[in-house]
């Protein structure tokens, strides 16, 4: 009778720990469960801030499209980045012309041979070195790099065709390219359609010099300081102050209608916090003219 009474006991024993551990289970799956919830609701949250400093950036620059023909850093949309605190929240952004960097995809074409100089000479001001403009520029050739051993071994492996980038950052993990390079190439390239003008009005003096290596820098320097009193009005406007001021004209076979004072390329890159959790993104947005505006053509938006 003793025994019987041990072995119930034993038994109730084995079932209340086997319903304690079912609770611990049910309760670390509940746990589980809000956290994702919870997660899913950030980051709802952060898109929809991220959704809203990509408005007011369309919003700006279809504003500014009515207002004039040109495109400079004096406008409303260049300013330095802008933050709004929100609810429970913030988020910041900043717009920048991708018109004012170097394009590229200039460098797809073998027979532009002032474009590939121009970005050599802007790889030396920015203290890049040339071995990466080397593999840069065989990465857009027609039919790709020769070094295609080195694409093989990647992880997943790559082969490589040549021709036009869709952005920028696909040449991350490139052979022969760091990060570090990259970081610091990307504030003055980007990646545009090939007949994408240069906007001498919003890009850099490292970008624009190279187009002009029969002229001293400090020529070019002088013609480029003096938008910030006005902006050119024409492109026409900005090579014929760079004649005056080389005291001769450029060469006939010079390319004019590389240059442009108005731009239709623009990248608008936002963050958003909530709590302790953030989002960015990264848009890349084309504007026509009224009534269409700027609309976005892509978007990367990671939540780290």
């Amino acid at each position: 009778m003793i025994r019987d009474r041990g072995f119930v006991l034993v038994n109730a024993l084995v079932l209340v720990a086997a319903m304690a551990a079912a609770a611990v289970f049910l309760l670390a799956r509940a746990q589980t469960g809000h956290a994702q919830l919870q997660a899913r609701q950030q980051a709802a949250q952060l898109n929809a801030y991220l959704d809203g400093f990509g408005a007011l950036a369309r919003s700006t620059l279809n504003r500014d499209a009515s207002t004039g023909d040109t495109d400079h850093t004096g406008e409303a949309w260049a300013r330095s980045t802008e933050s709004f605190a929100l609810d429970r929240g913030e988020v910041a952004g900043s717009i920048s012309d991708m018109q004012g960097r170097f394009n590229l995809n200039w460098l797809a074409d073998p027979k532009d041979t002032a474009a590939s100089a121009a970005f050599d000479a802007l790889l030396a001001q920015i203290g890049v070195p040339g071995q990466a403009g080397d593999a840069i520029t065989a990465f857009l050739s027609p039919g790709g790099p020769k070094n295609r051993g080195a694409y093989a071994r990647l992880t997943p492996p790559l082969d490589p065709v040549g021709g036009a980038l869709l952005h920028f950052d696909q040449m991350r993990g490139m052979p022969g390219l760091s990060d570090d390079v990259l970081d610091r190439l990307q504030p003055f390239a980007a990646a545009l359609s090939g007949d994408s003008a240069l906007n001498v009005n919003t890009a850099p003096a490292a970008v624009v010099t190279g187009f002009f290596p029969d002229t001293e820098p400090a020529v070019i320097n002088a013609v480029l300081a003096s938008r910030k009193l006005e902006p050119f009005l024409s492109a026409d406007a900005f090579l014929n102050a760079v004649e005056q001021g080389r005291g001769a004209a450029l060469d006939d076979d010079f390319n004019r209608g590389r240059f442009a004072v108005a731009s239709r390329w623009f990248e608008v890159t936002a963050t958003a916090r909530l709590g302790n959790s953030t989002g960015t993104r990264k848009t890349v947005l084309f504007r026509q003219s009224l009534p269409l505006g700027a609309t976005e053509t892509w978007r990367v938006t990671t939540y780290p």
